[in-house]
């Protein structure tokens, strides 16, 4: 049965009134559940975050608090050294007044300092690194100040159980620092909570400087937080629901007030659907005549179209010349591009296209004023690989509108083959010339002490020389002879190194020996040339056992302090290593020479380190940092330089091992 305006008009009525009332059950409903059940699901995980973030505030309040203990430790070290004047000789400071008056002074001044909530520092002094029962000496501690001087032991325990001075050596030999709770009583009270500190290791004077909060006030600043953030969500629903509502009683009373102006449009609107209903019957009737004569022409064209650009198998595109976006493209793009064929179309030239607007733009123009319609463009595919190609673009007009044909080739082999010529030339051609001038200068270092021997060899042959000049002639083919010896053994080394013949062999040994080793072998010298020569060794000989090329590494160092008392004509020496996680890093600093900022890139570079030490007045063959840095890389490290003309260099230089 055909339904009537009218009938539609009551049924539309009908539906729209029963829509209105089931809008306002379900904002009735939402109303209950939000105001009555929301709040507690809302902020059920909201406290484990609040109580989260209050104890992470607590953690950067209590860090922050060590580490101003630590400058202040550091500004008043700086102030007694301008006080004492120290003499420069003195190696270490451990034993000296500076260190006594440094621990005095801050140690009174850490047990002086009260913090927020009655806080205070505490220090400890680490006696033995493997724990015990004498592992550190209480230094300072506000809270029970008649435990200062006793000795701590790591199996003390806390009312849980807890360890916490084994946990805090754990933490400092592991990190140098750490954070960790355990039970504690309060400052001024009997009360027992829980507390969380910070201890950070102060390796220079060998102190546990650390500091802490209690948490038992964190479920208090949680519960006021949450009530807080309750009260505001509340009222935020309370509002939001009120503006609701008044929306919708304001929706029913519109509907109820022109529900009759309502019938008489809705049954207009319908009169008017039904005579256009008509008329478009009749228009398409007409029209799929003309769609079934344009589709067999766009059959036709469509199979031409196929075989001229989509089976191609040279890259093709069609680019709409106004919006620079891909209108089209054939499969051989599709597989060149690697993006999907609906990925293409639509998109911007310069997604493909690595140059910028405005180049694009140009050869658009160029291409429509029938001036240029070749050029060299870089393309970027889909996996972000960036190809050199080749583009013809021709301008066509389709559907009244200028577009641009375009072909592409890829040349990037042709531009790589091309590129890697000309390297290959200027590399050669670089080896070249480095290797003559490598020659020339090795000829002229060994000619320097063979004449040095042959000449006072010869001079040996005088009769009337006395026995001080006989001496002195022998002390100087002697030096000659050991000169041309370290020249040839530079030599050697190079040429085992260029040939890979080198090979590490690792092995467990004492670090802080082969230090004490160099510092005695070049300490004389040293002196002799006025210099003042210093080792650091942080670790202590039990703890120094690394694994590594004993040779290579000693070679290195050698080479470095070496080098150092060569080009320092006064001032200090200093070498030794420091920790730096998996690494050890080594370096050696004088107040020398320095080395010009451009020369230093080349510095360790085989062959170039011997032309541009050609013209400087020195003995050697300028093959000692290149062979450093191939030992340095052997043993999986690396090796680097800072100087500064007229203040000295400082050369580093890193292997990775174990220390045991």
């Amino acid at each position: 049965m055909k339904l009537g305006p009218s009938n539609i008009v009551n049924d539309i009525l009908k539906s729209v009134s029963l829509l209105t009332l089931f809008i306002i059950f379900m904002f009735i409903t939402s109303f209950v559940y939000v105001y009555f059940s929301g709040p507690q699901k809302v902020f059920e995980g909201q406290k484990v975050k609040l109580a989260e973030r209050t104890i992470q505030s607590k953690k950067d309040y209590i860090q922050s608090i060590v580490f101003s203990v630590i400058r202040d430790i550091e500004l008043e070290e700086q102030v007694l050294r301008n006080e004492l004047q120290l003499h420069p000789k003195v190696i270490s400071v451990k034993d000296t007044l500076l260190t006594i008056l440094l621990k005095e002074r801050c140690l009174n001044r850490i047990r002086k300092t009260i913090l927020v909530d009655n806080g205070y520092i505490w220090v400890n002094e680490v006696i033995n690194y493997e724990g015990g029962d004498d592992y550190a000496r209480r230094l300072v501690h506000a809270n029970l100040p008649e435990t200062e001087g006793m000795l701590l032991s790591t199996s003390m325990t806390d009312i849980n159980g807890n360890f916490p001075y084994q946990t805090e050596l754990d933490g400092i030999i592991e990190d140098g620092e750490l954070f960790h709770k355990y039970w504690f009583k309060k400052r001024d009270s009997e009360a027992i909570v829980e507390k969380l500190s910070y201890a950070k290791h102060y390796e220079k004077l060998n102190w546990i400087i650390a500091t802490g909060v209690y948490l038992d006030d964190v479920e208090a600043i949680v519960n006021a937080d949450l009530r807080e953030s309750e009260n505001l969500y509340l009222r935020q629903i309370k509002i939001t629901l009120f503006i609701i509502g008044g929306l919708l009683i304001l929706v029913v009373f519109t509907l109820v007030f022109f529900r009759k102006k309502l019938r008489g449009i809705i049954k207009y609107f319908i009169d008017e659907v039904n005579v256009r209903e008509k008329s478009l019957k009749d228009f398409n009737d007409n029209l799929e005549e003309i769609i079934e004569e344009r589709t067999q022409q766009l059959r036709e064209s469509e199979q031409t179209y196929t075989s001229i650009f989509k089976s191609n198998q040279t890259v093709m595109l069609l680019i709409h010349q106004g919006t620079r976006t891909v209108v089209d493209i054939n499969q051989a793009a599709v597989d060149f591009y690697g993006y999907s064929f609906a990925e293409m179309l639509g998109m911007k030239m310069e997604k493909i296209n690595v140059s910028s607007t405005k180049i694009i733009n140009e050869a658009i123009n160029s291409v429509k004023g029938n001036k240029v319609k070749y050029f060299i463009f870089k393309h970027q595919l889909a996996n972000s690989e960036i190809r050199d190609v080749e583009v013809y673009s021709e301008r066509i007009l389709l559907n009244g509108e200028d577009h641009l044909f375009s072909i592409v080739h890829d040349i990037s082999e042709l531009k790589k083959t091309q590129a890697e010529l000309v390297i290959a030339k200027n590399s050669a051609e670089e080896s070249d010339r480095l290797k003559s001038s490598f020659l020339a200068n090795m000829s002229h270092e060994i000619r320097t002490p063979m004449n040095g021997i042959i000449g006072f060899t010869n001079l040996l042959k005088e009769e009337e020389l006395s026995e001080a000049e006989r001496q002195r002639f022998i002390e100087i083919i002697d030096k000659s002879g050991k000169h041309l010896l370290n020249i040839i053994n530079d030599v050697i080394d190079i040429s085992k190194i260029e040939s890979n013949q080198v090979k590490a062999k690792v092995s467990t040994f004492n670090i802080n020996e082969s230090i004490d080793y160099i510092y005695s072998f070049f300490h004389s010298e040293a002196l002799h040339l006025g210099l003042e020569l210093k080792c650091h060794k942080p670790l202590p000989n039990s703890r120094a056992n690394i694994s590594s090329d004993q040779d290579k590494l000693h070679a290195v160092l050698t080479n470095l302090v070496k080098n150092a008392i060569k080009f320092t004509p006064q001032g200090k020496i200093e070498f030794g290593y420091r920790i730096d996680y998996n690494d050890i890093e080594f370096y050696v600093n004088d107040t020398g020479l320095g080395i010009e900022e451009v020369d230093q890139s080349d510095i360790f570079m085989r062959f170039r380190q011997a032309e541009n030490r050609s013209n400087k007045n020195t003995e050697g063959s300028g093959l000692g940092l290149a062979i450093c840095k191939a030992y340095v890389e052997l043993l999986g490290g690396v090796i680097w330089v800072e100087s500064e003309i007229t203040i000295g260099s400082k050369f580093y230089f890193t292997i990775p091992t174990e220390v045991e």
